[in-house]
């Protein structure tokens, strides 16, 4: 059996593919997505491949992103999927630093708003277009994750995991809990956009290229690192602020809704074992 975690991206996913998909026993964890390790997977063994791309990049719109699963549904129609959401406001903003980091130039006011005029459009936001897609495409329910839950309650997220996958969980507490990806504030942001300006490399969504000379990378002294790392605790305002989270976070309130829902639903009911035995996951 392969099971797909299809992200989304800012959702937890490099916190699960460093510290806690490796240490599962039982399972079979790929790192790699490499189309060689799927031909070699054994019928009697389980697998997980965590890659949040899955699903689509991160500032795809919404036809685009439901073409990406719909290829993949076609490509592997008998995987288990796995997929996790964050609240909104959180989302949009780390899809900003996450542009940013990979060569963009929009202020955020020009990357999103909600009447409709920025790069990004808020259906492209909705979650539960994705869930549904997933829903449609593959015949078992997808186990849902959130975010705040994994950050806040672990253990939870672990029992959910463990009743949809199978195998045995790496104990919580040996867990290390770290932060693997930095955004960028207010201050650096600005200073990050200047300077993708004056990159010659083109953005590139895809992130293949560096938009710097690798040594400056190497030594975390290009833009990017300077601003993720070096300034993170630069003082001032957030890169949205309080009326920003407010609008957004109300204005999605009824999708935000309907995936909390399914997690719980996860969390309790829908969760299955690797020989499909639904079970109670709390």
């Amino acid at each position: 059996m392969l099971y797909l975690h299809i992200g989304l991206h800012k959702t937890g996913t490099t916190f699960l593919q460093q510290e806690v998909f490796p240490h599962w026993r039982g399972l079979e964890y790929l790192p790699s997505d490499k189309l060689e390790y799927l031909t070699r997977m054994q019928p009697d063994r389980d697998y997980l491949l965590s890659r949040e791309g899955l699903s689509g990049q991160n500032w795809m719109h919404a036809d685009e992103r439901d073409a990406c699963i719909e290829r993949l549904a076609k490509m592997l129609p008998e995987a288990r999927i796995l997929i996790s959401f964050r609240r909104h406001s959180g989302y949009i903003a780390s899809s900003y630093n996450q542009y940013l980091q990979r060569g963009g130039v929009l202020t955020f006011n020009d990357y999103f708003r909600l009447d409709g005029t920025g790069m990004m459009k808020p259906e492209d936001f909705l979650f539960e277009r994705k869930l549904a897609a997933v829903h449609r495409l593959w015949p078992t329910p997808p186990c849902v994750m959130l975010h705040e839950t994994i950050v806040k309650d672990l253990g939870q997220t672990l029992s959910t995991l463990q009743g949809f996958i199978g195998g045995v969980a790496p104990p919580a507490d040996s867990i290390k809990r770290s932060r693997h990806n930095r955004s960028v504030g207010h201050h650096p942001a600005r200073l990050l956009r200047w300077a993708n300006s004056k990159a010659r490399t083109r953005f590139n969504p895809e992130g293949r290229y560096n938009l710097y000379h690798w040594r400056l990378v190497k030594w975390g002294l290009d833009p990017r690192s300077i601003c993720q790392y070096r300034l993170a605790f630069l003082p001032g305002p957030p890169l949205l602020s309080e009326e920003q989270v407010s609008e957004i976070d109300e204005y999605y309130r009824e999708d935000w809704r309907q995936i909390v829902d399914a997690a719980q639903v996860s969390a309790t009911l829908s969760c299955s074992q690797g020989d499909g035995t639904p079970q109670t996951c709390s």
